[in-house]
């Protein structure tokens, strides 16, 4: 990782994942406002072009991209190589909109499509823009979600474009993939997850049984 050849692969590796951002935006402007589209979390005033400076990755207070209220001034920074994919379903204050696309569906979907991603929460999933990630592979991604997005619009069957999935459970191969989201969404709504995925990690923890050592001498 010494200069100058692991500096040049570190700013190749932020240069790929500001391009994706602004891919993923391109795509969105290209929908329109009466459309919907994956968002890229993170900060709105991004550059056309080249690397951000360091301060645009910084979290402001009271900001509306993060939604993580009155935080310190200057103390909190996203990496840009880290990209958290947002689908629709969940805004940033926690409340659940009309409709709604579960990530574990979409990643379901990738995976099915030859896209393993990192991470996946309620509505949404992570991915990593490590060393020798290129154009060519993240572009492959964003066909994926917008084929996704086609046959969710078209509200395809299952047995169609998932037949590793129904083939484990055929007894939704006839159902519609934006019917599926509705109803997963329909639940996590209706239970509010959201809002109990969020204080199974607030919540004081209670020992459900005192750990004890039985030691072979009887102690």
């Amino acid at each position: 990782m010494e200069a100058p050849g692991g500096t040049a692969l570190v700013e190749e590796s932020l240069d790929e994942a500001l391009e994706f951002r602004r891919a993923m935006r391109k795509v969105d402007d290209e929908y329109g406002n009466d459309d919907w589209w994956f968002k890229v979390w993170g900060p709105d005033d991004l550059t056309d072009e080249g690397l951000d400076k360091r301060d645009a990755w910084t979290l402001q207070a009271d900001e509306n991209w993060h939604g993580f209220g009155a935080i310190e001034e200057g103390f909190n920074l996203l990496d840009p190589i880290k990209a958290t994919i947002l689908t629709p379903g969940l805004n940033v204050a926690g409340d659940f909109e009309d409709s709604g696309i579960p990530a574990a569906i979409v990643a379901k979907y990738l995976a099915e499509h030859g896209v393993v991603i990192e991470k996946t929460g309620l509505y949404s999933f992570f991915i990593m823009f490590t060393i020798g990630i290129t154009k060519g592979r993240w572009n492959t991604m964003v066909t994926a979600l917008q084929q996704f997005k086609d046959d969710y619009d078209k509200n395809v069957p299952l047995w169609r474009i998932l037949p590793d999935f129904i083939q484990q459970y055929p007894q939704y191969e006839r159902v519609g993939l934006q019917d599926l989201c509705d109803k997963i969404h329909a639940i996590y709504t209706q239970n509010n997850v959201a809002k109990l995925t969020t204080s199974m990690y607030l919540s004081d923890l209670v020992p459900a049984m005192i750990d004890r050592c039985f030691c072979s001498n009887g102690a």
